[in-house]
């Protein structure tokens, strides 16, 4: 028997419940299964800094988690004059992560292990990313990301980012799996929206959000440490 420590719940449900009654597993990659998050932090502020914009801490924490695209749109509201163009903003966010990814990036303690659990409970598994191909390719090289999942979907592959859920429900639809037999695992409240808009039960990992704030955004469950979880 598996003790699950440090869990909230929402609507009464646990994570081993989610899972029993999932029939794909959706994950988010970054913050979930890649601990990338600080150097994605680095490369967006490098991107920022590019564009001779500075930021107080407490509105970069605001927009952090947002996309590329979503921060510079965010940007052109906030300094209209700004000279850079869109595709030099993420271009130069690319190039910065792009250099300092191969060697710092890692996998999150116990993610792929969770992931093989699943595999061998013949739960389909499916990363959705925010992230464009050209990072995913560092990741996916890394870590042979075709050894865990089914399906992988970048930005490239929808028209709309979470927390719009078309990517979610892309996911559902190629592992021909019905959104509500699905859970999503997310780490950030856009992406817990974009499951729950789909459809899907949502787990929260708590990392650079808290616990509440992922259970107050609709996540079913919430836990920290992958060793919670059964493997």
């Amino acid at each position: 028997m598996v003790f699950f420590a440090f869990l909230f719940y929402n609507g009464g449900m646990n994570i081993q419940d989610l899972i029993n009654e999932s029939k794909a597993v959706l994950f988010d990659m970054d913050g979930v299964i890649i601990d990338s998050d600080s150097l994605h932090d680095e490369a967006k502020r490098g991107a920022v800094d590019f564009c001779g914009i500075q930021i107080e801490e407490s509105e970069w924490q605001k927009i952090r988690h947002y996309t590329s695209v979503q921060i510079y749109d965010w940007l052109v509201e906030q300094y209209p004059d700004i000279k850079i163009k869109k595709e030099e903003f993420i271009a130069e966010k690319s190039r910065i992560f792009s250099e300092i990814a191969p060697i710092k990036i890692q996998d999150i303690r116990g993610a792929f292990k969770f992931v093989r659990y699943l595999k061998s409970k013949n739960i389909k598994t499916a990363l959705v990313t925010a992230s464009r191909k050209d990072t995913l390719g560092i990741v996916y090289q890394k870590f042979k990301l075709d050894d865990y999942f089914d399906v992988i979907l970048t930005r490239e592959d929808v028209e709309n980012v979470k927390p719009d859920p078309e990517a979610y429900l892309k996911a559902a639809k190629l592992l021909e799996v019905r959104p509500e037999d699905c859970t999503v695992v997310e780490d950030a409240v856009l992406g817990v929206q974009s499951g729950k808009s789909a459809g899907c039960k949502v787990i929260g990992r708590a990392s650079a959000v808290t616990q509440e704030v992922l259970t107050e955004a609709g996540a079913d469950a919430v836990f920290v440490n992958y060793e919670e979880l059964p493997n």
